[in-house]
This record gives C-alpha cells, structure tokens and sequence, in this order.
C-alpha cells in the first residue's frame, strides 16, 4: 500500500479490512472505522473510468463502478496522493458524473506540504499542570467543527481519538467551565478531560472519550472499569462516559452500573454526543 495520509488513529481502532470486491483486481480495502473505500482503490477506480458522484460534502464522494457505489472519505489522502487526484481533475481524467462538477471544493483541491485536511487547532494550551495542560477553545475553528458536525453527523466519523479528546474539552470550555484539563496521550489513568466549575456550586467534572466506530459497542465491563477510577479521583463529582458509537445493552441496568445514574455517573452516546456539541453553538 502506498503511504498513509495523517488520519491514522494510534489507537489501532482502525484498520484496513478487505470486503467485498468491486471489480476484478480491485481489492476493495476498506476503513474498519468510517467504512470509507483505500485511497490507492479509489485512485485507481478513477483512472479506469467509475463515475465520481458529487455529494455536497467537501471531505467525501460516492464512487460508481459496474454497478456498485461505495463512498470515499478525502482524509484518507496522503499528500501526495490528494495532489495526484488534482492533476487526474485539472486534466479531465475524472469522470464526474451529473451535473459534471463538484457542488463543494473536494479537499484534495486544498492541498498545502502539511497535512491538508485539518480544520486547524481547535484548542490552545495555556499552561501545563500536574495532570496535563490547561486549555482554551479556539472558537471560529471550533464553530466551523461544530457546523459541519450538524449538517452531516456522520462527519463524526472522520475525526481520530485525540481530536475527540480536544473537541470535549473545547465543549466544557465553551459552557464556561473555569478550568478544562486535557490529560496526556498515555498515563491519563483513564481520565481524558477534567472539567472544572469553581466557586458555589463547585463541580469536578472527569470524562473518558472512546472515538468508536458504529457498530463497535462500548461493553459493561469498559463502563464498569471506569467507575474504577471515579471512584479513585475522590474529589470528583462526576464521571461522563463518552462514545461516537453506542453501549451494549442492558448497562443501565446493570446491577454495579445503574447505583451511580444520574448524579455520579452519565453515559452519552453518538446521538446524545451530537446534540450535546450542537447545543454549545445553537
């Protein structure tokens, strides 16, 4: 495979999964996080003619070949690969089907020597503490996540875990929260953002954040591992449980789970996720 762009998760959530073929000598590569289509199938499904259907996404287009449409995730690009899809378009070697041209400027046309699809820091980091660093949202970048977020929810997707971590840390700053933590990438002891509200009515606030695929389930065993370390921070008020994804049945009541709903302990799921994000801005 050819290099891989800078979406690459080190969490290892994600990997390459071969599916069902598309065509003959196409190995159909696909995300096991975003179900997204490899970019070398992608480029060479272009080169021999499948339809690009436009989508009015700038970061993803739906591929039509031999009577099969798979989607395909433009973060997945290398560099190199986003520049080669430039000049595959600059010289009408791209089939775009109806209306022939793309209704939003792709993000392989935005190609720069650095990673090309970032949205940018959505955080700065104001000073370091014993548990991490103390930041601040940056609010344009993060309005724009958050717009993008709202038309489509499934642009969740294309976001890795350490970008979720920030992104939650971001949504406490945004509610006003006087002091958020983002903890280290490893040795966070299960803590990925503290969120602290001073003054009366003191909370501490500790949140873990598992950037999921869908059909990966949080199980009761994660839920009940965290409540480990809730119960270990003894100043904190509560714990929040976090996923893109879903939790498997019947945690709730769970008869080690449910005591701690709902001052200790809150689970918010991809759709509750979503709702909670759009809020902080509408």
């Amino acid at each position: 495979m050819t290099e891989l762009g800078p979406w690459v998760r080190e969490e290892g959530l994600d990997k390459w999964e071969k599916r069902e073929h598309i065509a003959d000598g196409i190995g159909n590569l696909q995300c096991s996080f975003c179900g997204s289509l490899h970019p070398d199938d992608f480029i060479t499904l272009v080169r021999n003619g499948a339809k690009v259907i436009p989508t009015d996404k700038s970061y993803k287009a739906c591929l039509y070949y031999k009577g099969r449409q798979v989607k395909f995730y433009y973060k997945h690009l290398s560099t190199a690969q986003a520049k080669m899809l430039l000049e595959m378009h600059d010289s009408g070697m791209m089939n775009i089907d109806y209306p022939g041209f793309f209704y939003a400027t792709p993000l392989f046309m935005i190609v720069t020597s650095a990673p090309p699809f970032s949205f940018g820091a959505i955080i700065k980091v104001e000073r370091k503490v014993k548990d991490g660093e103390i930041i601040s949202l940056v609010d344009p970048v993060y309005r724009s996540l958050i717009d993008e977020i709202k038309k489509d929810a499934d642009f969740i997707y294309q976001m890795d875990f350490r970008m979720w971590e920030e992104i939650i840390a971001a949504a406490y700053d945004k509610a006003g929260f006087d002091e958020v933590i983002l903890t280290p990438r490893s040795g966070d002891l299960g803590r990925d953002v503290i969120a602290i509200k001073k003054g009366f009515g003191s909370v501490k606030f500790i949140e873990q954040v598992k950037a999921y695929s869908p059909g990966h389930l949080v199980t009761a065993d994660e839920v009940r591992a965290f409540l480990g370390v809730l119960q270990a921070e003894q100043d904190a008020t509560k714990g929040i449980f976090t996923t893109t994804s879903f939790f498997a049945p019947r945690i709730e009541t769970d008869k080690l789970i449910k005591p701690f709903f709902p001052y200790r302990l809150e689970l918010i799921d991809r759709d509750s996720l979503v709702e909670r994000l759009i809020r902080t801005i509408y």
